[in-house]
């Protein structure tokens, strides 16, 4: 069964309509033509409890008689507010509360000392708390119907990369307005799309804090999976806070950097991807081929990046066949230069640590991180596995910025 998620903007001015969705129903949200529902998440702002028209009596009802004085007692009241709503369709929400921006009612939201939050910010907070509610599922239906101005467009957007990201269906849908005069608003599949492509260099590794989570990301944009089992250790996303304290009906939101930092859209990423990759990673010593070409297809979303693993794969996996006993170890470069000078006796094999920057960076990348010189074979059970040798940490530091052998 699908998860709804709708957008929120001010019910208190919601009216009675009409709903068609196969069959006319009758209220005043979109909500009561949902079908199946194994979860809805309602996605609003924190200005909700400050309206500006109060014609929906439904709804006023529901309103707090009074305001907190503390941002976490607010929030729950939103929460509260929702589901008093819901209640008259027999639904119920997980509720997710974005920082307005702006002034609402008496109240002015999204300040942060002389000026107002970045929408990079909001757009952050947002992916990490869908991301929480959405990877183990599989299906998405968005419903824009009810979002204020931006907020519909805000949550496509952090869906439709989310969606891609964890290979969920999603299906944005809204009810028009087909007979205005009658209050008559018809069902639209604006847009519905299963298989979708996430490119991880949408994502800028310099703006991730953490180094180990930054060369993660750094090691999936050179197509390589083996400096994962390095790099992936026990995580926990960590519980995030943004401190706000109302002062004189205002929301003032803390110019701490670290915690603003925290969320920024790319930092999220660097802890959404980390914590999604590492969780399919064992961390050990030894990898076989036959494990990465697996892993490869769980966590690679570009065909053409799935082709050049593939095919880096099979080469150490053909080259270790050929030219290893059973449970001999050995360089990948000795390998291969035995190979080369067997074929072509005057041939002149550089070294990587001969290389320049660039040129490394760019074997790395063609090579799926299989550089032959920081890589050891080994051949076992008729199989092939592959490991980075310790004594070439330093060029594998250059690339991603880390030790991976000591983090």
């Amino acid at each position: 069964m699908p998860i709804y998620i709708s957008t929120w903007g001010d019910p208190t001015g919601w009216r009675e309509a009409k709903y068609v969705c196969g069959e006319e129903k009758k209220g005043f949200l979109s909500a009561v033509c949902y079908k199946d529902v194994s979860k809805l998440i309602v996605i609003t702002l924190d200005s909700i409890l400050t309206p500006r028209v109060n014609e929906n009596s439904n709804v006023v009802k529901c309103l707090p008689t009074s305001l907190p004085s503390d941002y976490e007692s607010w929030k729950k009241k939103i929460e509260e507010y929702v589901n008093c709503i819901l209640k008259n369709i027999d639904l119920q929400a997980d509720v997710i509360v974005l920082p307005a921006i702006g002034k609402y009612g008496n109240y002015e939201y999204g300040r942060v000392e002389d000026r107002y939050i970045p929408t990079e910010f909001i757009r952050g907070i947002l992916t990490l708390e869908l991301y929480k509610r959405l990877k183990d599922k599989e299906e998405v239906i968005l419903d824009i119907t009810h979002g204020v101005n931006y907020l519909g467009a805000l949550t496509l957007y952090v869906l439709s990369r989310l969606t891609s990201f964890l290979s969920l269906k999603l299906k944005v849908i809204n009810f028009i307005p087909t007979d205005p005069v009658n209050r008559v608003f018809t069902y639209t599949e604006v847009l519905s799309y299963s298989k979708q492509y996430f490119d991880y260099n949408s994502v800028d590794e310099t703006k991730i804090l953490d180094k180990k989570k930054r060369a993660t990301v750094l090691s999936l944009k050179y197509n390589a999976l083996l400096p994962l089992y390095n790099l992936c250790k026990e995580n926990k996303i960590p519980d995030y806070t943004l401190s706000v304290r109302i002062e004189n009906n205002v929301l003032l939101i803390s110019s701490d950097v670290k915690n603003l930092s925290y969320l920024s859209e790319d930092n999220v990423w660097g802890e959404i991807i980390y914590d999604y990759v590492c969780s399919k990673v064992k961390p050990k010593k030894w990898v076989s081929t036959k494990e990465l070409s697996h892993l490869t297809d769980e966590i690679f979303k570009i065909d053409a990046q799935k082709t050049l693993i593939y095919s880096e794969l099979n080469n150490v996996y053909n080259l270790g066949k050929k030219k290893l006993k059973e449970g001999e170890e050995a360089s990948y470069f000795s390998v291969y230069e035995k190979k080369e000078r067997k074929e072509n006796a005057n041939s002149s094999i550089q070294s990587v640590e001969e290389e320049s920057e660039d040129k490394l960076e760019r074997n790395f990348m063609a090579h799926a991180g299989l550089i032959k010189d920081a890589v050891i074979l080994k051949k076992e059970s008729n199989m092939i596995y592959v490991s980075y040798d310790e004594s070439k940490k330093d060029i594998l530091k250059d690339l991603l910025g880390v030790d991976i052998f000591s983090t």
